[in-house]
């Protein structure tokens, strides 16, 4: 009779059966795949401009949080879309604010360099006239 195992070992057991399997997948595409710890794989690359790194992968089975309810990966999922949905419009948001931003300063510009523009131009009619006036 097959000896039971505890949660503990079964959990431990489908680690070891997912790092076998992404292990035998990297190795096929060529990867160099090295053991890094009780629960993670590494393997050197290079960026796209050559530069050598490592990738780490790490596999880790949650059992879920300490009042006892269990780990639910769907609203984990879930949780992390709406969670990229909000920054997008937070970013969308900002982006819009920095352009109204930059459209104000530009008007502030434009209004100040017509002033100077103004002010230059009755100098320069006063001058004349009285440049006029001298002659």
């Amino acid at each position: 009779m097959a000896k039971k195992l505890t949660k503990s070992q079964l959990t431990s057991k489908k680690r070891e059966d997912v790092l076998a399997m992404l292990t035998e997948y990297l190795a096929d595409l060529g990867e160099d795949v090295m053991r890094e710890g009780g629960n993670s794989l590494v393997f050197p690359s290079t960026d796209d401009e050559g530069n050598e790194l490592f990738v780490k992968i790490a596999v880790s089975i949650p059992r879920g949080d300490r009042s006892g309810e269990a780990y639910d990966g769907y609203a984990a999922a879930e949780d992390y879309k709406i969670h990229l949905e909000e920054v997008a419009a937070n970013k969308a948001q900002r982006e819009k604010e920095n352009a109204a931003k930059a459209a104000k300063a530009k008007e502030r510009r434009e209004a100040a360099q017509a002033k100077k523009e103004a002010e230059a131009a009755k100098r320069a009619e006063f001058l004349a006239k009285k440049e006029a006036e001298g002659q």
